[in-house]
């Protein structure tokens, strides 16, 4: 008899523990649950420091002096010795005419300039020995100063054939091919000097104001997609009209330290409207779609407040000071109710 009681002690003891383990087992069970579905967020708290407002074109480096280049003659176009970008010196050639028949009259013009001169010489030793008369004299220096002046013409007209560099620079634009007929008022091709550089650019007119209020804004300038080299440059000249047609003004911007550049290199030009020191701020991509914010409490409990409007660069907006301290919810803010307990997964301290 005592031994049955013993059992059924037992077996009792043994049903209270399987049971005691399998409420602990369920409560942990629905605790994990309960963890799981809290909304997974990333954090962080707003950073100190300059924020810029600023607007990016892209635009051609241009020579501030740039000559066009046209022929003194007309004929057909036998070669252009130089390409674009090429650097040529004053008086290098640039472009050749066809001129052989230039060439021959040239030569025999300076055949006959040559005998004449020769019995020029020879005359002129007569007349002053007084063994000629001084008609005979002039008509024989006549005909050596008309010769000189058909020889002065085939010269003149060879070397318009042979078209040369007015400047020093760089071959910006060739505009012709060998083998066209070209004339004066053919642009055979644009030389560039190396010394002054410019970029024009097309602003939109929303900007206008900007540009009329604030004088000369700060100008960064920069080859498209490599932003560690900085050009500065500085602001010469804005356009007072605005073009009915594309509703842009031109900006020209004049390079200050342009000496690796070139004309015709493609550059991206940045303009910065506005910059603040010392702002407490924050990336757009913490606002919601409602433009609101989120922050976690020490208790990991949410709750949401509409910034005010302080200051809005280009990608971090300004808040206010007196919210520096708190853990702003950057991912996983879109869908979430006032004093929701989520859990956070990451966050940084900007």
């Amino acid at each position: 008899m005592r031994i049955r009681i013993q059992l059924s002690i037992v077996m009792v003891l043994v049903l209270t523990g399987i049971i005691f383990f399998t409420w602990k087992s369920g409560n942990r069970e629905q605790e994990q649950m309960i963890e799981e579905i809290k909304v997974p967020v990333v954090t962080m708290n707003p950073r100190s420091g300059t924020l810029e407002k600023r607007i990016s074109f892209r635009s051609f480096v241009e020579s501030d002096h740039t000559v066009a280049v046209y022929p003194q003659a007309v004929g057909v176009l036998q070669s252009v010795p130089v390409e674009e970008g090429q650097r040529v010196e004053a008086g290098q050639l640039i472009a050749v005419l066809e001129n052989e028949s230039l060439l021959l009259n040239l030569q025999q013009a300076q055949s006959a300039l040559n005998l004449a001169r020769d019995d020029m010489n020879r005359y002129k030793t007569m007349y002053e020995k007084s063994l000629i008369s001084e008609q005979q004299f002039q008509t024989v220096e006549t005909n050596y100063k008309a010769t000189e002046s058909r020889y002065e013409l085939a010269r003149v007209q060879y070397e318009y054939s042979r078209v040369k560099s007015p400047i020093e620079g760089i071959v910006q634009r060739v505009n012709v091919e060998p083998g066209i007929l070209v004339s004066s008022q053919v642009n055979l091709m644009s030389i560039a000097t190396r010394d002054s550089k410019i970029i024009k650019a097309d602003i939109p007119e929303k900007y206008y104001e900007y540009f009329q209020k604030k004088g000369n804004l700060a100008v960064e300038v920069y080859r498209s997609g490599d932003k560690e080299k900085i050009y500065r440059g500085k602001i010469e000249y804005v356009s007072p009209f605005i073009s009915p047609g594309t509703m842009k003004f031109q900006v020209t911007v004049k390079l200050e330290d342009s000496g690796q550049l070139v004309p015709g290199m493609y550059m991206e030009v940045s303009f910065i409207l506005d910059k603040r020191d010392d702002q407490i701020s924050l990336p757009y991509s913490a606002l919601t779609r409602k433009g609101q914010l989120w922050y976690v409490d020490d208790e990991n409990l949410v709750h949401s407040l509409t910034p005010g409007e302080i200051f809005n660069g280009d990608e971090w907006f300004a808040i206010s000071g007196d919210l520096a301290d708190k853990a702003f919810i950057v991912e996983g803010q879109h869908f979430l109710s006032e004093g929701q307990e989520v859990r956070v997964i990451g966050g940084s301290a900007n």
